[in-house]
């Protein structure tokens, strides 16, 4: 029998040098994806911030966001069902009235540009070329918010435009975030598109990507090379193949960690993974001097403070019923 690697192709990412790690904080952005690998990420004790501006899934959009200001907003706001949002935000950032939504998206800037502050790496997930403008004001929209169709015009981003936002947003970030940008392409396929202008999408998000690695400190994670030209079978699609399972999705976590992770903190993760699993498990009898070496383990523990609380909570409550 053919051994298992000769039987398919394998995608071969090049390493970024263990760019994330236990002791770095990061932020995710972009599309869908970046929130499923950014949630497994704190799942597993990494310190990171996800989206604060909810999903953005074309380039434009997401990298016009960091300038994203509060006279913007006001002038794009959608009001439905009496609930107010903005064209150029996801409907995560909304508000019961302008001035609620206002102060919503007040915060979450604050919240962005904090963690940008603090990262020292950024991964971008980009999810599509195709674009939406309002007919009426030619605004290019980052959410059309249920809004009728016949209102937008649709348009294919060229890789130029794409970098020529690209130049700005990169320019505009926290030195150290610059240093260590790992930038993707979501594997989710976008079949309201159509098959055919999805694969068209993701052709120019693939060129303006690469392209993208010319900056210092900026490298490319293939996630969709592995869903589609490694895994490529519709059992590890979810049930409206378009969005990866969470079976691939967990593969493709795993081969961002085995990429991007630091080699010291791989023991690190092992023993957080054992930590979690057992606070979760919820015992009929406690042996006090089990968890209390449990509990003295966690704090051992080389990970933040955000990821020690949740598990020490469990650990204790355990404690109390013991």
């Amino acid at each position: 029998m053919a051994p298992l690697d000769t039987l398919r192709l394998q995608v071969r990412p090049l390493a970024p040098e263990g760019w994330l790690g236990y002791q770095s904080a990061g932020m995710l952005l972009g599309s869908c994806f970046a929130t499923e690998i950014g949630q497994r990420l704190q799942t597993d004790g990494f310190g990171c911030t996800i989206n604060p501006y909810g999903n953005i899934f074309n380039p434009i959009s997401l990298f016009g966001s960091l300038s994203l200001t509060a006279e913007q907003v006001e002038a794009s706001l959608v009001g439905r069902d009496g609930i107010y949002t903005s064209f150029l935000l996801h409907s995560d950032v909304w508000g019961a009235t302008p001035q609620a939504l206002l102060a919503q998206f007040a915060h979450q800037r604050q919240r962005l540009l904090a963690a940008l502050d603090e990262a020292s790496w950024l991964a971008i997930t980009l999810g599509t070329a195709w674009v939406y403008t309002d007919n009426e004001t030619g605004l290019l929209c980052t959410n059309l918010h249920k809004q009728p169709a016949a209102r937008f015009g649709r348009r294919l981003l060229s890789v130029e435009e794409i970098l020529q936002a690209w130049q700005i947003f990169y320019d505009a970030l926290p030195a150290t975030a610059r240093q260590r940008i790992i930038v993707t392409i979501s594997p989710v396929i976008h079949g309201r598109d159509g098959l055919a202008d999805n694969s068209l999408s993701k052709a120019v998000l693939t060129v303006a990507a690469h392209q993208m690695t010319r900056w210092p400190g900026v490298a490319y994670f293939p996630a969709q090379e592995i869903v589609r030209d490694e895994l490529r079978d519709y059992r590890f699609y979810a049930d409206d193949m378009q969005h990866p399972s969470a079976q691939a999705a967990d593969i493709v976590y795993q081969r961002f960690l085995d990429y991007a992770m630091a080699p010291a903190d791989a023991e690190t993760l092992r023993n957080y993974r054992s930590l979690a699993a057992f606070a979760r498990h919820r015992p009929r009898l406690v042996d006090t001097a089990q968890y209390q070496a449990k509990l003295t383990a966690l704090e051992a523990l080389p990970v933040p403070e955000a990821a020690k609380a949740p598990l020490r909570t469990l650990l204790a409550a355990h404690l109390a019923q013991g």
